[in-house]
């Protein structure tokens, strides 16, 4: 196989595999309704069927998010919308899968 054969099957496996390297990733930041109540939280899950456990503690939110059926369609990128039980208020949002924090940000267009 020439060279340049080899390199555009692993562009192409790049680009089919993007989508899939990390089927529930979460985005850096965590957009939250003024009130704390809503979580807007983005998940590359290539338009999969997304499943999000909420786990409440009074210094945390842990979010969970998995997927299931995922396609690896071109719309990598999903949102998730969470309702709180309180508002989120000085608590981090944490990645139930490997304990990483997100920011979270006020978004005026929640809640609306």
């Amino acid at each position: 196989m020439g060279l340049a054969k080899i390199v555009l099957v692993g562009l192409v496996a790049m680009v089919l595999g993007g989508c899939y390297s990390d089927p529930a990733f979460m985005e850096d930041e965590i957009y939250v309704s003024p009130d704390g109540l809503l979580l807007n939280i983005g998940i590359g899950s290539c338009n999969a069927d997304i499943t999000v456990a909420v786990e409440e503690t009074p210094t945390e939110v842990i979010v969970t998010p998995t997927v299931e059926n995922n396609q690896r369609g071109h719309d990598c990128a999903d949102g998730f919308l969470v309702t709180l039980a309180e508002p989120l208020g000085e608590r981090a949002v944490v990645d139930g899968r490997n304990g990483e924090t997100f920011d979270a940000v006020v978004s005026y267009e929640l809640g609306r």
